[in-house]
């Protein structure tokens, strides 16, 4: 049984990264991790229960990379699970042009402008929700406790010109399907916000 899905299309792509750090597999990296005291594979099951076995190894090669590298701050080694994760992208795919949402990377501590900056222009497209940093919520902007207002300036410190997509599946799942124009309304009231933070936060750049 393959260790994660479409593994023949990642494992070569996912082992030339390792080798640049020195580890021969997958595998490996687990075992590099549980002798630093962690278990990045566990972490994520623990997270999200139902996530895909690639995420889970993803999450455990972009780990082992960051130990590998001697990384000393929090951005360096979301940086270097970066290239974990990326390394798991099939070429052509979605993924692999950097399609990045907020929500998730919320899921993994708290928002961090520098992040923005260190993806720069490779950034093409958000998916925009909030949550509250412990489960994928999937909620409106300004529902849960990422800073939209440091967001929207990481976006423009990065002169971003891409879209912003909601991802909000679970807001107003239940409403009445009678009054649904009501969410939507709503979300739009929502979206202005967020826009208009990034327009002024793009017209205060340099001031």
């Amino acid at each position: 049984m393959a260790l994660f899905e479409s593994y023949e299309r990642r494992i070569d792509k996912i082992n030339g990264v390792l080798a640049q750090y020195g580890i021969s597999s997958v595998e490996e990296c687990r075992e590099i991790c549980k002798a630093k005291g962690f278990d990045p594979y566990e972490i994520v099951k623990g997270i999200q229960p139902i996530c895909f076995e690639n995420a889970c190894w993803a999450y455990t090669v972009g780990a082992a990379i960051a130990i590998k590298s001697g990384v000393k701050t929090a951005a360096e080694a979301a940086k270097m699970i970066g290239v974990g994760l990326q390394s798991f992208c099939i070429d052509g795919s979605v993924a692999e042009d950097r399609k990045v949402g907020l929500g998730h990377g919320n899921l993994g501590g708290p928002f961090h402008r520098q992040n923005l900056n260190i993806i720069g222009s490779r950034l093409h497209a958000i998916h925009v929700q909030d949550n509250h940093g412990m489960s994928d919520e999937h909620l409106l902007p300004f529902h849960g406790n990422i800073n939209w207002q440091e967001a929207m300036e990481g976006l423009a410190d990065i002169d971003y010109d891409g879209d912003l997509t909601y991802e909000i599946q679970e807001f107003g799942r239940y409403f009445p399907n009678d009054q649904k124009h009501l969410v939507v309304e709503y979300s739009l009231k929502v979206g202005k916000v967020l826009v208009d933070m990034f327009e002024k936060a793009k017209a205060g750049k340099g001031k």
